[in-house]
């Protein structure tokens, strides 16, 4: 009996759906998913510049020095329509632990996170290496995107709404219900998320860092709800 009522019970989450809405109302939901692997048309190149000293002003003062020559040396690599930004910045005092396990002062520690987007993917490479080569020593992470989705998602979502037609109309002819108006619709799409491509200081040793742009996965789904006729 528990076997059966297991599986009674992953029937009713099976996609598409009949329910009973109100008494005088019967309705078929279904869903529709689509995937396209598109190009990048832009790379983001966030890194890091952090220096150390006694106090909090010299350090900042330091990093200000090695931020201008990061932002100039990258400058020169990037289109004028591409951007140079701040992300973050922090000033914070660094402590160590005497025999005593009392706190010491070893100074103040600043971090300034560069954000740089180009509109030339291929560049990640060229743009790290300038980065890296002026001072910044972290590289936070390597994104390629698509600027903008609306045209493919647009495709694609016509394409997840062809499917879940689709399933209405084979699962009503199934079940023998007269498939009516569409009650509702509930469209979406997105980037399926992947994680950052992360370097650090020690890998950047060499000459040059070859990167290449990989495909911006975009998914679309659609759901819909279909009014049901009396045919069942």
């Amino acid at each position: 009996m528990k076997i059966l009522s297991i599986l009674a019970f992953a029937a009713l989450l099976a996609s598409p759906s009949l329910s009973l809405a109100d008494e005088n109302e019967r309705t078929l939901t279904v869903r529709g998913s689509a995937v396209h692997d598109a190009a990048p048309d832009i790379v983001i190149v966030t890194v890091a510049v952090e220096t150390m000293a006694a106090g909090a002003k010299e350090s900042a003062s330091l990093n200000a020095s090695s931020s201008g020559d990061v932002i100039k040396a990258v400058r020169a690599l990037m289109r004028a329509t591409d951007s140079v930004e701040t992300s973050s910045f922090s000033v914070f005092p660094v402590y160590d632990y005497d025999k005593g396990r009392r706190e010491v002062l070893r100074g103040f520690r600043t971090v300034n996170q560069i954000k740089l987007t180009s509109s030339v993917p291929s560049s990640a490479g060229e743009l790290l290496d300038a980065a890296m080569g002026a001072g910044a020593n972290r590289v936070v992470e390597v994104k390629f995107d698509v600027k903008d989705l609306t045209p493919a998602c647009e495709g694609l979502i016509k394409t997840a709404a062809g499917r879940a037609a689709s399933q209405a109309k084979a699962a009503s002819n199934a079940f023998g219900a007269v498939l009516g108006e569409v009650k509702s619709i509930v469209p979406s799409c997105a980037r399926e998320m992947e994680g950052p491509v992360r370097l650090y200081a020690a890998e950047m040793k060499a000459a040059s860092t070859p990167i290449e742009p990989g495909a911006v996965r975009l998914r679309a789904d659609v759901e819909a709800v279909y009014l049901l006729g009396k045919g069942l």
